[in-house]
């Protein structure tokens, strides 16, 4: 089996597996990244960082734990920044239908309701 080129949904969090973050971390992401992709790989990043302030406090070696914590934040920088331009643009296309809609209905004949009784 061919290793994944891109981040997925599906290599993100692995059913049964957790998080996996050196996927996360490594594997470039998609030329168009989905808001559910970048939430998820973001809250990945996150428990990351949350583990290596915890837990890595106890490491022997300081400088490797510093280029992982520049390693992550790296990442998350550029998936948070990516983020923005994802939501933007789906609210963008929520609009145009949310318009397309609109004129669909308005060109749509009234009906008159019968005042008689």
């Amino acid at each position: 089996m061919d290793a994944p080129k891109t981040l997925t949904l599906e290599n993100v969090y692995p059913p049964s597996e957790g998080w996996n973050i050196e996927a996360i971390l490594a594997l470039p992401l998609p030329e168009q990244p989905s808001v559910e992709l970048l939430t998820e790989a973001r809250k990945g990043l996150l428990f990351w960082l949350d583990f290596l302030t915890w837990d890595g406090l106890w490491r022997d070696d300081r400088e490797a734990l510093k280029t992982e914590y520049d390693r992550t934040a790296n990442r998350m920088f550029e998936i948070s920044e990516r983020l923005f331009e994802a939501q933007h643009d789906r609210a963008q296309q929520d609009l145009a239908e949310e318009r397309e809609q609109r004129q669909r209905e308005w060109r749509q004949p009234q009906r008159q309701s019968d005042p008689s009784p």
